[in-house]
This record gives structure tokens, sequence and C-alpha cells, in this order.
């Protein structure tokens, strides 16, 4: 039938095809040298070139070795599989056998799989094999076609098979033929008993999605920050980046926000996946309908997951199953590639793929079950950040659930205070997602904890989008449903946080300010003699501004606020608030041009930080570093530098990658200032590496100096622990 077009999931052909049920069989003796499969590579792609090697590999060695090429691609719906084989069979097409076998394997409008047998049938029939007489039996069909084919090689290709039984009834008999099968979940057994090679088509990475997006929707490749929104919602996979990229070059870029969030919506982003009688939706819904009971919970579990990265924690909060079957869940993600990459102790989940999760979730699960799954998921979240702050400093906390309690008279040591950490930073979106879910979802103290919980977190690596945004979650659910001391503490905290982050361009200085105002207000309006919390928190607040006052180069004002702190601590054991505050003012003095005064201050606050139980070794280092700032502002460079010495061993072992860049910066400044420029350039190189592990823009300054450009003004407010 010429110029008949065939759709296979989401490819078009128009080469010869001969259809018989859910098989085809292509006859390329009658048409010449050229190997046409049914399938249309696409004229634009990126990438997949790994995974066409890859099967180039597997075939050269199958020819080496003597042995039929079998290989099994996997991958979500979507993701480039069909096209990937379509152009290695039609690039290879002069060395593979002339008779190509074409079968899809289901699932069928219900859900199930395509029986072999039928598929056997057809193309034994096709081949016109003759069977009078002959058992129709499953086990005589597959000898029979084995046998026919053992003389006459074929090129096999079982597209989105559902079980092993499928292929194993469906591999060809000669060491010639090649058998190449794809399937959207890992099929268990077919490297074991048939010897299938597995080959994992991966999704794009962000740079190939936006060229992709670009090259065929033929956008202007200048504006890539319109066009992020698009790359994200659409997970790295091909097909849906197309569809979107012909949406897009259909309107102006004025109106891509409103497409954005319309594709942010359940119904909007599949109405907008779709083409004619093809749809996105239905493309995961056939996948869906083909997944086991335990598997389909699973899916549907991970669409309620807060954010785009779990781990077994999480799983296992989702879904409620016991510890020891958390190992096996994970298989199962696995197998089902509902991720779209796995990093040590996390699982990046696929925005679309998690997009319809939710959807099924909504229409399959019922309304308890569902708020069961995510108090569950909600609570462990909430639990990593307070864990996470619990270890990382002794500040004092309103503590609701009594998870810093816990902490009391047990200090972490280094390696438990480094596996929470490094949980926090693996699962730091989805706990940001979970205080947003719980303010929409009236679970109000979960987000005020989870504000608490991700302070210290985002304080010491500088991430400050994070923690303001959700210190707005927990000002709000606070001032929806808290009491005046957990109002005053979420605005006081998300005062500090604009005030660390001190930028011109977001208004910082104004929306500090108003924070730490009403904070103020809050706890004046408390008659004396004042509950302890808010004597606490109204002594954190004058030292926020005191801070605040020295980013406006108000450094008089400062100190008076600072010492106002240090006396409304009067009565209160709080050693460690008075040696920040005592941190705090030397480094105000410095600022006064005091510098014996401001020494005397920090070494004082080291020695009050070294005395605590634990030793606050983190704010140590801050102190030496404060020490360095100080005799260079004083013209003692030779004594900043051994300041800075011990500071940076500190440090390395107690803090964090962008805190350890911050004093190597100020280091190569020192050195530069000392005639050592060989010494400055090595730590300004090493502050810019550590500055990008730690995704903050600072590694620009450090680029700047190693051009040649001039060192700024040291600041150096930010990123200091507090009450």
């Amino acid at each position: 039938m010429e110029g008949f077009g065939n759709r296979l999931d989401g490819n078009v052909s128009d080469s010869t095809v001969v259809m018989g049920e859910s098989v085809s069989v292509h006859f390329h003796a009658r048409r010449g040298p050229t190997l046409g499969f049914g399938i249309l590579a696409p004229r634009i792609r990126v990438d997949h070139d790994d995974e066409f090697a890859a099967i180039d590999a597997s075939w050269q060695a199958s020819r080496r070795g003597g042995h039929p090429m079998r290989l099994g691609l996997r991958g979500i719906r979507g993701v480039g599989k069909t096209a990937v084989v379509g152009r290695w069979l039609n690039e290879r097409a002069e060395q593979l056998p002339r008779t190509c076998l074409q079968a899809t394997l289901g699932p069928d409008a219900h859900g199930r799989p395509v029986d072999p047998v039928a598929v056997l049938e057809g193309w034994l029939d096709l081949l016109e094999v003759p069977r009078d007489g002959m058992s129709r039996g499953p086990a005589a069909l597959r000898d029979l076609f084995r046998s026919v084919t053992d003389s006459k090689p074929v090129v096999v290709l079982l597209e989105n098979a559902q079980t092993a039984r499928q292929v194993e009834m469906l591999l060809p008999g000669s060491h010639l033929s090649v058998a190449i099968v794809t399937s959207a979940v890992r099929l268990g057994g077919l490297r074991s008993r048939f010897d299938v090679e597995d080959i994992v088509v991966e999704p794009l990475t962000t740079v190939e999605s936006d060229e992709l997006l670009c090259r065929v929707g033929e956008l202007d490749a200048t504006v890539e920050a319109d066009r992020e929104p698009f790359v994200r919602l659409c997970g790295g996979n091909p097909l849906a980046l197309r569809m979107v990229a012909e949406r897009l070059a259909e309107l102006p870029p004025q109106q891509w926000p409103d497409l954005a969030l319309r594709l942010r919506q359940p119904v909007g982003r599949w109405e907008l996946m779709r083409m004619d009688d093809f749809s996105f939706e239905d493309l995961l819904d056939a996948f869906y309908r083909s997944l086991r009971p335990d598997q389909a919970l699973v899916y549907r579990r991970v669409g309620l997951n807060p954010g785009p990265v779990l781990d077994r924690g999480a799983l296992q909060a989702l879904t409620g199953v016991d510890a020891g079957r958390v190992d096996g869940l994970l298989a199962d993600l696995r197998a089902l590639h509902v991720f779209e990459r796995e990093e040590p102790g996390c699982l990046w989940l696929n925005d679309l793929i998690q997009a319809h999760a939710w959807q099924k979730a909504q229409e399959d699960e019922t309304a308890a079950a569902r708020e069961r799954a995510l108090d569950s998921v909600v609570e462990y979240y909430t639990t990593c950040a307070e864990d996470a702050e619990a270890a990382a400093s002794s500040r004092w906390r309103t503590d609701p659930a009594g998870r810093y309690r816990a902490f009391l008279g047990a200090a972490p040591g280094p390696t438990e205070r480094a596996e929470v950490a490094s949980r926090m930073a693996r699962l730091g979106p989805s706990i940001v997602a979970t205080a947003e879910l719980a303010l929409e979802t009236g679970r109000f103290g979960h987000a005020v904890r989870i504000g608490q919980g991700m302070w210290t977190y985002c304080l010491r690596n500088a991430l400050h989008s994070e923690w303001i945004r959700v210190q707005g979650f927990a000002v709000t659910a606070a001032e929806t449903d808290g009491d005046a001391l957990t109002i005053a503490r979420a605005r006081f905290e998300r005062g500090f946080a604009h005030q660390d982050r001190f930028s011109s361009d977001h208004d910082d200085a104004r929306l500090a300010e108003a924070d730490l105002i009403a904070a103020l207000e809050i706890c004046d309006q408390v008659p004396d003699p004042k509950p302890e919390g808010f004597r606490r928190t109204r002594s954190s607040v004058l030292e926020a501004m005191a801070l605040l006052a020295v980013r406006n180069q108000q450094p008089l004002r400062a100190e008076q606020l600072a010492v106002e702190a240090l006396r409304a601590l009067d009565g209160v054991d709080h050693l460690r608030g008075a040696a920040l505050l005592g941190l705090h003012l030397g480094h105000i003095r410095t600022a006064l041009g005091r510098y014996e005064d401001a020494g005397a201050a920090l070494s004082a606050a080291f020695d009050q930080f070294g005395g605590l139980v634990p030793p606050d070794r983190y704010n140590q280092a801050r102190a030496l570093t404060r020490q360095a700032e100080n005799a260079q502002a004083a013209g003692r460079l030779d004594l900043a530098l051994g300041f800075l010495a011990d500071a940076l061993s500190l440090m390395l072992e107690h803090g964090t990658s962008y805190q350890c860049a911050a004093i190597l910066l100020l280091r190569g400044d020192v050195r530069r200032g000392l005639g050592d420029d060989i010494g400055s350039a090595e730590d300004w190189a090493e502050a810019q590496a550590r500055f990008a592990q730690a995704r903050s823009p600072r590694q620009s300054e450090a680029a700047d100096r190693l051009t040649g450009g001039r060192p700024p003004e040291v600041d150096g407010s930010a990123g200091l622990d507090q009450q």
C-alpha cells in the first residue's frame, strides 16, 4: 500500500508496510536496496548519539562472535527509543538482513499485553509459511518461526514490549538475525535468560532540551530565560518538547508566560500536548494501564511527592511500607523510568511523569488515602529540616514538636552532622515545596517548622532565594494560625534573611526593616516581665537591626542596637547569644575604626564560643575571619594572614564550601596586598571552584580577581550565624 501513513508511538512513516493485526512485514527484495522500517527518523534531532553508538557496538560484537544480535532499549514513553532505532536501521540498511518484521506489543485499549501467539500467526501467514495439519500451540509456532528464520535471517523490531514471555516467543533463529526490543519498563530475565543486551535511553539534558526546542520551533536562541519554564516542564522528553515547540512557534514571546501558566495546570498541560488525534496524556495513560497493581500504587504515590526529588525515607512515608520493602520499591521505580536522573541517595523525578502520576492519584486514590500519604511525607520532610538544623546549630528556636529537645545533651558527631547536612542538600528543593504545600493545605504548623528548620542550611550556604521563599510561607502560616511569639519569630527570621542578602534589586533593605520593626513591635506589646521566648526574640531582632545598620553604613547606630540587644539578655542563660553579639560588636567597631576594641571583642567572642558545650567551632572560625578583616583594615596584613590560616583550618572541618570559599577569597586579597601574586591567584582559583560547588554567584568575584579585576571592599556581614 504505497503512501499509507502509519503512526508508531508518535512517529509517522510513509514507507511500504503490510499490516496484519498488530504486526507488519517488509519485503525489501521487492523494493531494492533501501531498508525502510516503517519508522520515520526525525529530521531534527538532538543527542542520543551515545545510544546509537551502543547499538552499533552490540551489532559489531555479534558479528565478531557469531551470535544473533539481541538488544533492548528502555526508557520513558516519548524519550526517543523508536527514533534512535529508526536512525540506526536506516543508516545500516546495506549491511542488515533484507526481511524485516515488526510488532507493537501493547498495551491494548484495556491495558493488556498483546498475545505473542497472534503476532506469530500473523508473521507466518504473511511470510507464506505452510502450516497445514501442524499444531498451532505456542511452542510449536515459536519453534516453526525459529526454524524458518534459521535459514532466512531477519530483522525483528518489538516495540513497547510488556513481558519477557512476549520477547522470548518472538526471537528469530539465525545467528545473522537482529532483534531489537523497546520497552517503557525493565523486563526481568531478558539479559540472563535470553542474552538481550540492555541500553537505557536517557531524557535529554537541559541544554539539549533547549536546543531541540529552539530548532524544532525555529525560536530565537537569545531568549533562553523565556524558554526555561517549557524546558523544565517537559522533563527532557523529546516528544513533549516537539509538541510544545510547535505551540511556541505559533505565539509571539509576549504570550509565552500565559502558555507556561497553562502548562502548569493539570488540564491545560494535556490539552496543549494534543496534536490532532494524538495525545501525550493517552501515551502515558496506556503506560499506566500496563502496570501491575503494586507498580501502579507506587507510581501514584510518587505523584504526591511535594517536590522533584525523593529518597528512600520519602518513599517509605508516601507508601507506608515497612523499611525492609523500600529497596524493592526503589527497584520498581528504576524499572519504570519515572525519574529524570539518579544521584547518590536520591531520585530526581521526571516533571511530566510526576504530573501524570499526580493526576492518577486524584482519580484512583480515595481522598482519605491521599491525605494519609501527604500527612506522612510532609512530616518526613519537616523532620529532615529540623534534624539538619539541630545538628548544625544550637541557636534558640520554638519547638512545638520537640525535635530540638531531642538533641539536648546529645550533640551529634561529625559523621552524623555530615549525614544530615548531605540529606538536607539533596532534599532541599522538595523541602521548600513541602513548605508551600503545607501552607496551601492548612498544615500551618509544618510550614512554620520548615521555616525554622531551613535557617542554618540556607544561611551558611547563602541560598537566599530559597530561604526568603520558605520564610514567606512561614510568615503567612504563622499569621493565619499562630500565636504572637510564632508570628514574631517568623517575621524576624524573614527580616534577617532579607538583611543577609541585602540586594538593592530586591529592595531587601526596606523589606528587612519592615519585618524587623513588626517583630519588635509584637515583642514590645508583651508586658513585663516578658516570657523568656519574647526576651530572646527581642534580642535577636535588635541584633538583626544592628547588622542592617552596618549594611546601611550606620556603624554608630549599629553599636547602640547591639548593646541594647545584649542588655535584653540580662537574666537569660544564653551564653551563645552573648558570644554572637560580641562577634557583631567586633565587626561594628572595625567599621568605626576602633581596631583595638574590635580585636578585644572578637578575642572574647572566640573564647566564649570555645567554652560552649559542645564548642561552636563554626563561629570560632567566623571570629577568626573577623579578626583577619580587622587586621586588614588596620594595615596589619601579616597578622591577617595568620588569622585566616587558622579560620580556614576550622571551617574546612566544621563549615560549608561557601564559607571556605569566602575565607579563601579574602586570603587571596591579603596575599595580593603582601605582593604574593602566585599565592593570591591560587587562593582565588580555589575560591572560584568552591563557590561554583556551592552554586553561588560569588564565583564571579573570584573570576574577576583572576582576570585582573580590583577586589571590592569587603562588607563581611553576610553568612553569620545568629541567636
